[in-house]
Protein backbone atom coordinates (compact mmCIF):
# COMPACT_ATOMS: atom_id res chain seq x y z
CA UNK A 1 0.00 0.00 0.00
CA UNK A 2 2.64 2.55 1.04
CA UNK A 3 5.01 1.65 -1.77
CA UNK A 4 2.22 1.99 -4.33
CA UNK A 5 1.22 5.37 -2.90
CA UNK A 6 4.84 6.54 -2.99
CA UNK A 7 5.19 5.42 -6.61
CA UNK A 8 2.01 7.31 -7.53
CA UNK A 9 3.35 10.49 -5.91
CA UNK A 10 6.62 10.17 -7.81
CA UNK A 11 4.86 9.57 -11.13
CA UNK A 12 2.65 12.60 -10.55
CA UNK A 13 5.64 14.73 -9.61
CA UNK A 14 7.46 13.58 -12.73
CA UNK A 15 4.74 15.27 -14.82
CA UNK A 16 5.61 18.68 -13.39
CA UNK A 17 7.60 20.94 -15.71
CA UNK A 18 9.37 24.15 -14.77
CA UNK A 19 9.20 25.47 -18.32
CA UNK A 20 5.86 25.72 -20.04
CA UNK A 21 6.54 25.16 -23.75
CA UNK A 22 3.38 27.10 -24.75
CA UNK A 23 2.13 24.45 -27.14
CA UNK A 24 -1.11 26.27 -27.76
CA UNK A 25 -1.44 28.56 -30.76
CA UNK A 26 -1.22 31.70 -28.64
CA UNK A 27 1.88 33.78 -29.35
CA UNK A 28 3.29 35.81 -26.47
CA UNK A 29 5.73 38.67 -26.35
CA UNK A 30 8.93 38.11 -24.41
CA UNK A 31 7.85 40.07 -21.32
CA UNK A 32 4.58 38.13 -21.02
CA UNK A 33 6.36 34.84 -21.59
CA UNK A 34 8.93 35.72 -18.90
CA UNK A 35 6.26 36.62 -16.35
CA UNK A 36 4.26 33.47 -17.16
CA UNK A 37 7.37 31.34 -16.74
CA UNK A 38 8.17 33.01 -13.42
CA UNK A 39 4.68 32.15 -12.20
CA UNK A 40 4.99 28.62 -13.60
CA UNK A 41 8.26 28.04 -11.71
CA UNK A 42 6.64 29.29 -8.50
CA UNK A 43 3.65 26.95 -8.90
CA UNK A 44 5.86 23.96 -9.74
CA UNK A 45 8.16 24.65 -6.79
CA UNK A 46 5.11 24.75 -4.47
CA UNK A 47 3.82 21.50 -5.99
CA UNK A 48 7.20 19.82 -5.46
CA UNK A 49 7.18 20.87 -1.80
CA UNK A 50 3.63 19.51 -1.44
CA UNK A 51 4.57 16.18 -3.07
CA UNK A 52 7.68 15.99 -0.92
CA UNK A 53 5.65 16.49 2.25
CA UNK A 54 3.08 13.89 1.17
CA UNK A 55 5.85 11.40 0.32
CA UNK A 56 7.60 12.02 3.62
CA UNK A 57 4.34 11.54 5.53
CA UNK A 58 3.72 8.31 3.63
CA UNK A 59 7.20 6.99 4.52
CA UNK A 60 6.73 7.94 8.19
CA UNK A 61 3.36 6.14 8.23
CA UNK A 62 4.97 3.05 6.75
CA UNK A 63 7.81 3.12 9.28
CA UNK A 64 5.35 3.59 12.15
CA UNK A 65 3.29 0.65 10.92
CA UNK A 66 6.33 -1.64 10.63
CA UNK A 67 7.71 -0.58 14.02
CA UNK A 68 4.28 -1.09 15.60
CA UNK A 69 3.99 -4.58 14.16
CA UNK A 70 7.53 -5.40 15.27
CA UNK A 71 6.81 -4.09 18.78
CA UNK A 72 3.68 -6.27 19.00
CA UNK A 73 5.61 -9.30 17.80
CA UNK A 74 8.39 -8.73 20.35
CA UNK A 75 5.91 -8.23 23.19
CA UNK A 76 3.99 -11.38 22.28
CA UNK A 77 7.23 -13.37 22.08
CA UNK A 78 8.29 -12.07 25.50
CA UNK A 79 4.88 -13.01 26.91
CA UNK A 80 5.12 -16.46 25.31
CA UNK A 81 8.60 -16.97 26.76
CA UNK A 82 7.33 -15.96 30.21
CA UNK A 83 4.44 -18.41 29.90
CA UNK A 84 6.81 -21.20 28.87
CA UNK A 85 9.06 -20.47 31.85
CA UNK A 86 6.05 -20.74 34.19
CA UNK A 87 4.93 -24.03 32.67
CA UNK A 88 8.39 -25.60 32.28
CA UNK A 89 10.71 -24.31 34.97
CA UNK A 90 14.23 -25.58 34.49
Amino acid sequence: MHLGKHRTYMLEMEQLRFVDPCRNTETKDLATFTEDQKERRKVVAEDIVRFSERSRDNVFECIAKVVGELRERIISEIALDEERKKNNPI
